[in-house]
């Protein structure tokens, strides 16, 4: 999960968080969190409340979480650390170890997280699933490299039978327009990330990264992207005083990278109202759609004292606004 770089100055958020407690007895692990936020009509969550049983290399979970994937410390475009935790049921794989089969130890460690979820929110169907599904690999010592992918699918009124499924797992849920939308199996974000980090003497290290995710499908990959990049700087000093500087654009317009801008394409889909959301409130960048942004931060740690500045600076295509 990363720092809410965006979420707090964009959103106003507020509120009280707290993890009341965690064990492990017999291989089960459990913990209980929650969170109110003041001014939002759905304002209490069991916000890190989670169970989890050992499955093979990793564990079996239900929790009320959130997720962060990408590299970016400000915002992923495809699930945000700063979204409103969802109730899942998933698999994660708990370490890094490389696969033992050598055909597949040069991607070398290598995580997973697959699950499936429920959606809530004030309008379009009630019932909407999320499913997801997130792999990480090392290939490279420093090179990290990432995909995911989600799917929205099924709800009240819409069709949620096995082969609904299937055919939006396989990827056939892109209707021609103009035809009958009533069997379309739902909305789907998938994309690529990456992040190399090199170390830089002994206390200093620099990392570049990048994500890029599809609003759509042509030819079974993603189009039009929405995308992000940056790098940041990190160095201790004497004494343990932990200094990050980092930077970074964002472009949340599809196909706008491309040269082929799709303003109002982004995290909306006409079979949910709601777009792509939680609780009313964006599941990926906090900025949400047709954005242009540019981040600078300045992160600082030493033991349990923390300090963040942060200046944003963008333009909405959807407000007309900076």
């Amino acid at each position: 999960r990363s720092p809410n770089f965006l979420a707090l100055p964009v959103r106003g958020r507020s509120g009280v968080q707290a993890l009341v407690g965690g064990g492990e007895a017999g291989g089960l692990r459990w913990q209980l969190g929650g969170i109110v936020l003041a001014q939002r009509k759905s304002r209490f969550d069991l916000d890190g409340t989670s169970v989890s049983l050992p499955v093979g290399p990793g564990r079996l979970y239900a929790s009320v979480e959130r997720r962060h994937w990408g590299p970016s410390p400000f915002g992923s475009l495809i699930l945000d650390g700063a979204a409103r935790a969802l109730p899942t049921l998933g698999w994660r794989k708990t370490s890094a170890e490389a696969f033992a089969w050598p055909g597949l130890a040069w991607l070398g460690p290598w995580r997973t997280d697959l699950f499936a979820g429920r959606l809530q929110n004030d309008i379009g169907p009630g019932g909407v699933k999320l499913l997801g599904w997130r792999l990480e690999i090392e290939p490279l010592r420093g090179l990290q490299l990432g995909g995911s992918r989600v799917l929205q699918w099924g709800g009240d009124g819409r069709p949620q039978t096995l082969g609904s499924l299937l055919r939006g797992i396989a990827g056939v849920d892109n209707f021609e327009e103009g035809l009958d939308r009533s069997a379309e199996p739902g909305n789907q974000l998938a994309g690529f990330d990456a992040r190399w980090t090199l170390p830089w003497g002994g206390r200093h290290r620099v990392a570049l990264y990048g994500q890029a995710i599809g609003e759509d499908e042509a030819g079974h990959l993603p189009s039009l992207h929405l995308v992000s990049g940056g790098g940041e700087v990190a160095t201790t000093l004497e004494g343990g005083l932990s200094l990050r500087l980092l930077g970074e654009l964002a472009d949340t317009t599809a196909g706008r990278i491309a040269g082929k801008p799709r303003p109002g394409a982004a995290y909306r889909h006409p079979l949910y109202p709601a777009g792509y959301a939680n609780r009313n409130e964006p599941l990926a960048h906090p900025v949400g759609p047709d954005v242009r942004i540019a981040s600078l931060g300045l992160a600082a740690h030493q033991g349990a004292a923390r300090m963040l500045l942060m200046a944003h600076r963008g333009s909405s295509a959807r407000r007309g606004v900076d």
